[in-house]
Parts: structure tokens; C-alpha cells; sequence
């Protein structure tokens, strides 16, 4: 795997998905034209992004941010649910459902770091059916919070619990120094 170029730097993946889901669904057309509303380097980078590679973060947020724009929150949360649901198949599905959502927390670190080269994930067992799920040193866009929430909500799910709750007890753009959210299992 291939190191950051340096900090505040995001992996591809997500920034490849958002260019295909924009074209199934709505067009290649669509596409286009949503590239008028970015910077020229976005544009490229936007064309020409690879799952693996590194980007910096302030240019992808700024991509994510005007795609929010034009297609709404509600297609933006479908489109996060699609690309975890895409991301998480075939066998790592299988052996997510055998997982307990603790087993699957104590995981989440080290996929954080696989993702970004900065910042930090922290889980911490508060009791049996709760966990504290911290990011600290992070602050990329407003939605990235709920960005952040339905990967929780997907992850959960996996591992075939139906009843829980989460709830963001901290947030980067509240004031806090952290983003925080409390995920309690409720079955």
C-alpha cells in the first residue's frame, strides 16, 4: 500500500465512487456539467481519480461540498450507503455478519488509517452494548459527521443488529475539539 504524500490526505476510493454514481445515476450528461461548477484541477482530479491513490483532502471536500449542492443531502446519504455496501461484499460480508459491532469497533482504527493520513479514530468500550466512536485531530466537511454516522449505521448492520441508537455527543463544528458520537445496542 502506498504511503500519503503527506498529512491531510484521502484515499480515492470514495472520490471514484462519487464520479460513477453520478454518471449511472444521472448521466453522463449530468457528469459534465457538474465538473463546470469545480476548479479546473478538481475537474482533472475528479477524471482521472484511482481508488488507491492520495489526494488532499481540502481539494476532495471542496468536490463533496458542491456535489451536496447540486444533488441534495438525501442523494448524497444514498450514495454514502451504496459505496459502503459496494465496498463490503461477497466474503468480508459473510465474515462482517459473524462480528460483533465491538469486534467490528476495535477494527475501525486501523481502516481509518487505511483511509486518511491524518487525524484519528478512537473507540472505547463504555459497557457491553455501548461504545464511544472519537475522531480527533479531523475536521473536513460539515456532512462528513454524517458521512462518518451512516459508515456506523452500515457497520452495525452487518453484523445483524437491528436495534440501536447513535447519537453525535461532540462535533469539530459545534466548537468541540472532537467529533464524538455514542453508539448504544439496544437488543
Amino acid at each position: 500500500m502506498s504511503k500519503p504524500p503527506g498529512p491531510r490526505h484521502v484515499r480515492g476510493v470514495f472520490l471514484k465512487f462519487v464520479r460513477e454514481w453520478m454518471a449511472e445515476n444521472y448521466g453522463e450528461d449530468f457528469y459534465k456539467n457538474f465538473k463546470t461548477s469545480l476548479t479546473d484541477d478538481q475537474a482533472e482530479l475528479l477524471d482521472n481519480v484511482e481508488r488507491a491513490g492520495w489526494y488532499p483532502a481540502d481539494q476532495v471536500f471542496a468536490i463533496l461540498e458542491k456535489n451536496i449542492e447540486l444533488v441534495g443531502e438525501e442523494n448524497i446519504e444514498k450514495m454514502v450507503r451504496a459505496n459502503i455496501q459496494k465496498s463490503v461484499s461477497g466474503f468480508l460480508k459473510g465474515l462482517a455478519s459473524f462480528a460483533s459491532p465491538a469486534n467490528l469497533a476495535k477494527r475501525a482504527p486501523a481502516f481509518w488509517k487505511r483511509m486518511y493520513s491524518s487525524g484519528r479514530l478512537q473507540t472505547d468500550k463504555i459497557s457491553p452494548k455501548e461504545i464511544n466512536v472519537t475522531v480527533y485531530d479531523w475536521k473536513g466537511i460539515r456532512f462528513g459527521c454524517r458521512i462518518i454516522e451512516i459508515w456506523l449505521e452500515e457497520m452495525i448492520s452487518l453484523t445483524g443488529v437491528k436495534k440501536y441508537s447513535i447519537e453525535e455527543t461532540h462535533c469539530v463544528f459545534e466548537g468541540d475539539e472532537f467529533c464524538r458520537w455514542k453508539v448504544k445496542i439496544l437488543q
